[in-house]
């Protein structure tokens, strides 16, 4: 489910990058599959295991450099959606605070 919730974030990056982009229409329908493809994996029981701002850095982080010879335009650089935002429905799941926050590695 992460993975598709990255795509989804990475084409709607490119589409606030390169908004005259003649990709932008395809990049709005990827986003859209991903994201319906996210919402029909999703369990209420994963909610506090998605770490969206950590899915948004990957994302940024894989934009190409150009697309089409053009460099992007400016795109923010900390997540401005939630999960329900993503989803787009109701979760039933309430995200506080404290869920924002970056979780620290666990890797060695």
């Amino acid at each position: 489910m992460t993975s598709h919730l990255r795509l989804a974030l990475l084409h709607d990056l490119k589409t606030e990058a390169w908004p005259l982009s003649r990709d932008v229409e395809h990049w709005r329908a990827e986003a859209r599959l991903h994201r319906d493809e996210s919402s029909d994996r999703y369990t209420l029981s994963m909610a506090r295991r998605v770490d969206v701002g950590k899915l948004y850095c990957q994302a940024r982080h894989s934009m190409p450099e150009t697309a089409h010879g053009a460099h992007p335009l400016p795109v923010p650089e900390v997540c401005p959606v939630t999960l329900e935002d993503l989803l787009g429905e109701d979760l039933g799941i309430e995200i506080t605070d404290e869920d924002r926050k970056p979780k620290p590695s666990t890797k060695p």
